[in-house]
This record gives C-alpha cells, structure tokens and sequence, in this order.
C-alpha cells in the first residue's frame, strides 16, 4: 500500500508528464480532503442513527483546541513531511519522524525536569546515529559500508570478492567465468 501511494505521490500528483517530482501541494491536499469528504461524511449519520457513535457539537473553548491541532500538528506537519520527501526521499523523511522521540525526551528532560533510564538514552542516540548514517549515506557517492564489509569478509575467507554485479550473479548461478575460488588443489 506504501508503495502504491508513494508512485501516486510521485508520479500522478506531480507534472502531467512525469518528468520531475513537483508537487502542487493545494492540489494535493484539495485532492485528500474532496476524497476524505466523499468518503467519510457520509459515515456520520450511519453511526449516530446506529448507536454505536453518538454525535455532539464542540463547545467553544474544544473548537479552539481542534482548529489549533489541526493546523500545528496535521496541516503543518504533513506540509513538512511532504516537502522534505520532495527534498530527500520517502525513506529519509519517514526516518526523520522518528526523530520526534529524542526530541521530545530532551524537551522533557529541560522543560519538564524528568528522569528517563539509561535505555531511553541509549535508543535516542541509536534513532539520531541511524538517521545521521542513512542521510551520509545518500549524499556520499559510491559509499556503501556494507558492501565493503561483506567484501573484507569474503577476502578473509581465501577467494578474490567479486566487484561487478555480474560477476556476483555469476557465482549465485554458479557460471562465473572469473576465478573467484582459490586453488585448493595445486601443488607448489
């Protein structure tokens, strides 16, 4: 379902012949809320005439609070969320939300004075060190440690690691035409 929306996202939603990622954002979320509209409102009399939802107006002081939700926490989070998708990636900007975790235990820890155990501490620096990886790692070219590891290991073991994609689907397949296994038998 992710993968769906993120093509729509970049495709559909963005110039009529595909060929960058803009996205014309009131569009976008005019496009959300018609959708959201059609669909849902329709459900509010099934359940209130059903019982199983009651339905009451807000009061003043709760319209407040809801207009200010809804413009601090969805309008302008989402409008964030999808420009720095636009900006990066869909992968960094979803990391990049999990960043409100620390972020939220610091403002805890200097506005609220709480006390957090040394696992909060441990998974903050492991949530802000994933998301300062992943982002060194889609700036820098070429920069792939885990390749680099699994090639170290394989040097480890003897044979020469294999450089090019076709020369590791070669040894999957098992028709390398490259000599990638030691000589275990030769007499010196």
């Amino acid at each position: 379902l992710s993968a769906v929306y993120v093509v729509y996202f970049r495709r559909v939603a963005g110039s009529p012949d595909g060929s960058d990622d803009r996205v014309d954002m009131v569009l976008f979320f005019g496009t959300v809320g018609l959708i959201s509209a059609i669909f849902l409102l329709p459900l509010f009399p099934v359940l209130h005439f059903s019982g199983i939802e009651t339905f009451s107006w807000p009061d003043h002081k709760q319209w407040k609070y809801l207009i200010l939700t809804a413009v601090l926490g969805t309008v302008i989070s989402d409008l964030l969320w999808l420009w720095s998708t636009l900006l990066t990636s869909s992968l960094i900007a979803t990391i990049g939300l999990g960043l409100t975790s620390p972020t939220s235990i610091i403002v805890d820890i200097m506005v609220n004075k709480q006390t957090f155990s040394i696992s909060f501490f441990v998974g903050t620096v492991l949530i802000v060190l994933s998301f300062v990886l992943l982002n060194i790692l889609c700036v820098v070219e070429y920069c792939d440690p885990v390749l680099e590891w699994v090639r170290k290991g394989w040097s480890l073991l003897g044979p020469t690691p294999p450089r090019t994609q076709s020369e590791v689907q070669g040894l999957l397949e098992g028709t390398s035409t490259a000599d990638n296994s030691p000589n275990r038998n030769s007499t010196s």
